[in-house]
């Protein structure tokens, strides 16, 4: 009916300001009442109505205008009128015109008009809103969803605040924000009463049945099926072909799998942006909002979804549309071997990406397609079936390499080499289950079964490839295992196998195994060399991981020949990059010679950060070998800030290990650094007993790495009166040729000489080893060694070489306190006098040295 939001607006504000209608003229209030009858009890008789239809729509305007000013002179007012685009034509006129004389009499009224954004097309109604643009000082206001803020006000005061936080992410999730959708998804709540009526103070809120409730609500669902109804059949297959495709698309592709015509398609899609079900972006069309994709896919039956994405197939195909993105549809199709060519196809361009988890995504659901479709196998070629399984292995090695499914892949792998008598198929499988059986506690015999087994298969088969694989499952057994020489050995042989391939991914990952070997047996120089060569072949194979995994073991050689800058350098730049290529396993093998840097050059600092990674890293993984090696640096990275109690514990973790299973490499550390802490709180007992524990290691392992505790080894065995073993321990150590082994020995050598009543040439070794030690940056052992020099000088009666040593120690002493700003624990300190104070003030009638250099006053204690 014409002119009824008119007079809907008129009621309302009789309604709200009755001395509005009071103020006017009886004249004015019969036309008032022409339009809204219920006014007419008001007045008298309706005077006769004019004949001019014109006229009559002009004293109805007039008589419209006067009530809105009389009633804006009692109080402001705000008009809102909603779904303009409902209106018809001439009671959009009628407002144009009350709205312009309302804006020339200054009367106080706010307009507010309200259109959806799909009748903007119409072109009477953009014409309707261009003129209101010209004639009155408009401003135009695009409402979108409401963010969380808005959807939390909305519900504040409708539940309790404690409901409010929950309602607002259930309703986010469902609505995007979007107000009808809110109100129907309300509606639909109290409609199944999980909101239920309190009255006055709201609603309350059935939680658990909130989560319970249906992803879609019935209320939005009707809403957004309702919309799709009134579409013509073209545009509701435009709507399924963009459902089905799940993304924007261009028209033609839209088009193409919705079989329509372009002119039919063009049509079409006028017709869904006038609905605001499609919009148009930079990418193509897609839908203004998801659930009208939900509601669209929910109406298709399984064979008609299959034959929509089989469509779908066809048509991106020819548009060149990403392998990931076919891949997709070729699985909901069921065109498995597609299905599965498209998958390998996009793990390989994510491989080239380091996109691990991609790889691991794609390769693990074709290769759920082929068990679950047997028969798909066989339309896959032996490279097809060998990419597939191996590429899936790799990363898995990538991420973990005791990833959970891991394992199962590999033995099916085997099974599938073994049914189509495919060497290389079996051969990989059985080496990098052989690795895998290595590294896992009680799993040594089937390893060395699994390597059996794969030798034999190689020697029948002339590529070298097998070779290289069986030769590296040596080393990795080896490295577990065997000796450091053996390591080398294995190692090597791989590297030659492999250099025939001329393929720099399988000659990279050669000499990553070998740089390793070459540190196990302090070839350092050579262990570098290795690993740059390594990581130069990897980065150009796009294998980003894996050289990350060769610069770890440059990490270690740079800070073995005393380059600790260059070492902490390396390793951050690895671990960063690991953690950016998700690449969890390597990143925690990277922090390791990390927090081993900065806790060499005092860097204290920068020690926290990597700490609590390493840490956080720690819990996240299964693999208890590795594991524990990794708890071994933090327990030595915790014992550098002074965090005894916790270092302690950690060390003696990794004991408990490896009296159970045993650990392959760096079995000094936890005993040294045990016997330094037991020094450090005058236990020697228990100190000698952890020392000589160190002895029994050193029998079988390489030399000790845990620098700065060699001197409370020392000492703690010359307290047991183990004077030859201490003596053994040092010479051993003199063997070392690289500058920290260098300090190691001095410092081994120096303890021992003052122990054994050779104080000037302690003394001599003392300072050698503080200035070697200044040069190379390790402030902790020029802090032991200068306040071992003032306790040996004291001892010596030489008060001014005394103080001016203990005057040196405390400039570090110092500037390390300033890097420990923080750090430091309450009731903790990080420095305490050096094992050979404390071994003096035992052993030696010695008093304690003031900051000055002179003695304090006996306190009546007996030396030992």
């Amino acid at each position: 009916m014409a002119f009824r939001t008119l007079g809907t607006l008129i009621t309302a504000v009789v309604n709200s300001v009755p001395a509005a209608l009071e103020a006017l003229p009886e004249a004015l209030q019969s036309e008032l009442a022409r339009l809204v009858p219920q006014l007419q009890a008001r007045g008298g008789p309706l005077p006769p109505a004019s004949a001019d239809p014109q006229l009559a729509r002009a004293r109805l305007q007039d008589a419209t205008v006067q009530l809105l000013t009389a009633a804006a002179q009692q109080q402001p007012l705000v008009i809102l009128i909603d779904d303009l685009q409902w209106c018809d034509e001439a009671t959009r006129a009628a407002l144009h015109d009350v709205a312009a004389q309302l804006s020339a009499l200054r009367a106080a009224v706010l307009l507010l008009f309200t259109v959806r954004s799909e009748a903007l097309p119409d072109e009477a109604l953009r014409a309707w809103i261009a003129r209101l643009h010209r004639a009155l000082p408009t401003r135009p206001c695009r409402l979108g969803n409401l963010d969380a803020g808005g959807v939390r006000q909305w519900l504040t005061g409708l539940v309790p605040e404690a409901a409010v936080e929950p309602l607002r992410r259930w309703l986010e999730a469902r609505t995007d924000g979007q107000p009808l959708f809110i109100v129907e998804a309300l509606r639909s709540l109290r409609d199944e009463r999980v909101l239920v009526s309190a009255g006055a103070a709201g609603f309350t809120l059935d939680l658990n049945a909130l989560h319970s409730t249906r992803a879609l609500p019935a209320g939005i669902q009707a809403a957004v099926q309702g919309r799709l109804d009134r579409l013509t059949a073209s545009a509701r297959s435009v709507v399924l072909a963009a459902a089905v495709l799940g993304r924007d698309e261009p028209l033609p592709v839209l088009a193409g799998v919705a079989q329509l015509s372009e002119d039919l398609a063009l049509d079409a899609l006028d017709e869904t942006l006038a609905a605001g079900v499609l919009v148009e972006r930079a990418g193509g069309c897609g839908f203004t909002h998801d659930r009208f994709r939900e509601v669209a896919l929910a109406g298709l039956s399984g064979a008609r979804t299959q034959a929509w994405h089989r469509r779908a197939v066809q048509v991106l195909e020819g548009a060149g549309a990403e392998r990931a993105v076919l891949a997709h549809h070729a699985h909901v199709a069921a065109l498995w071997p597609a299905a599965v060519r498209y998958d390998l196809a996009a793990a390989r361009s994510a491989a080239a990406l380091s996109a691990n988890h991609d790889v691991i995504r794609h390769l693990e659901r074709a290769l759920d397609a082929l068990q679950r479709h047997p028969l798909t196998v066989a339309d896959l070629s032996a490279e097809a079936l060998f990419e597939l399984h191996d590429r899936l292995n790799v990363a898995y090695d990538n991420t973990d390499d005791q990833h959970p499914r891991r394992r199962a892949v590999l033995q099916a792998m085997q099974a599938l080499g073994q049914d189509r008598r495919d060497a290389r198929l079996e051969v990989r499988a059985l080496t990098e289950l052989a690795v895998m059986h290595a590294w896992t506690p009680g799993e040594l015999p089937l390893a060395r079964q699994a390597l059996d087994r794969a030798g034999a298969l190689a020697q029948a088969d002339p590529g070298p490839r097998l070779r290289t694989w069986v030769a590296t499952a040596h080393f990795h057994v080896a490295a577990r295992t065997g000796p450091v020489e053996a390591q080398l050995r294995h190692a090597e042989d791989a590297h030659h196998a492999a250099l025939p391939t001329q393929d720099d991914a399988l000659i990279g990952t050669c000499l990553v195994n070998l740089a390793f070997a070459k540190g196990g047996v302090r070839d350092w120089p050579g262990a570098i060399a290795a690993g740059l060569d390594a990581a130069g072949r990897l980065l150009q194979s796009q294998d980003r991981v894996a050289a990350q995994r060769s610069l770890v073991t440059v990490a270690y050689g740079h800070a073995a020949t005393g380059d600790l800058a260059a070492s902490v350098a390396v390793a951050r730049q690895a671990a960063h990059v690991c953690r950016e290529l998700g690449a969890a396993q390597l990143e925690l093998a990277a922090l390791r010679p990390l927090l081993s840097g900065l806790s060499a050059t005092g860097s204290l600092g920068d020690l926290p950060a990597p700490l609590q990674r390493a840490e956080h890293l720690l819990q996240e993984r299964d693999d208890p070998t590795f594991q524990t090696l990794c708890r071994l640096d933090v327990a030595v990275a915790r014992h550098a800030l002074g965090q005894r109690p916790a270092a302690e514990a950690l060390y003696r973790e990794v004991e408990a290990f490896h009296a159970a299973h045993g650990l392959p490499h760096f079995t000094d550390l936890a005993p040294a650094g045990l016997c330094a802490l037991a020094v450090e709180a005058g236990r020697w007992d228990a100190a000698a007993s952890q020392a000589q524990r160190l002895l029994e290691r050193l029998e079988v392992a390489a030399l000790p790495g845990a620098v700065c505790t060699i001197d409370a080894v020392v000492l703690a065995l010359m307290h047991r009166g183990a004077r030859h073993e201490a003596q053994r321990l040092v010479e051993r150590l003199q063997a070392g040729t690289a500058p920290p082994a260098q300090v190691l020995a001095a410092l081994a050598e120096a303890t021992f000489l003052a122990a054994t009543g050779a104080p000037p040439a302690a003394l001599d070794r003392f300072s050698s080893v503080a200035q070697v030690a200044q040069q190379l940056g390790r402030p902790f052992e020029v802090l032991r060694a200068e306040r071992s020099l003032a306790a040996l000088h004291q001892h010596l009666h030489q008060p001014d070489e005394a103080s001016r040593a203990l005057q040196r120690a405390g400039r570090v002493h110092a500037d390390l306190l300033v890097r420990w700003d923080g750090l430091v624990p309450p009731g903790s300190h990080p420095f305490r006098p050096s094992p050979m104070e404390q071994w003096l003030r035992v052993n030696l009638p010695l008093e304690p040295l003031t900051p000055t250099g002179q003695q304090r006053p006996s306190s009546g204690g007996t030396a030992r």
